[in-house]
């Protein structure tokens, strides 16, 4: 799907009522996420394990006791 395909069935999907910020975040979100996907294809992405570990990290810092699941 192409760039302007993906934008398109986006916004259709945006409710009547959403504002120009509305619109903008989708943006920015489906950018980021396109951007996130090229980097894992580039072997550039963090191991799911290392970001469990990173998340539990900073959720104890946060808050005490590591969450495990």
């Amino acid at each position: 799907m192409s760039v302007k395909e993906q934008l398109l069935a986006s916004f259709r999907d945006l409710p009547d009522d959403a504002t120009w910020a509305d619109a903008e975040e989708r943006l920015r979100f489906l950018a980021s996420v396109e951007q996130d996907e090229q980097e894992i294809a580039r072997g550039e992405g963090i191991p799911h394990d290392e970001a469990k570990k990173r998340i539990n990290e900073w959720l104890q810092k946060l808050s005490g006791p590591p969450v495990r699941r």
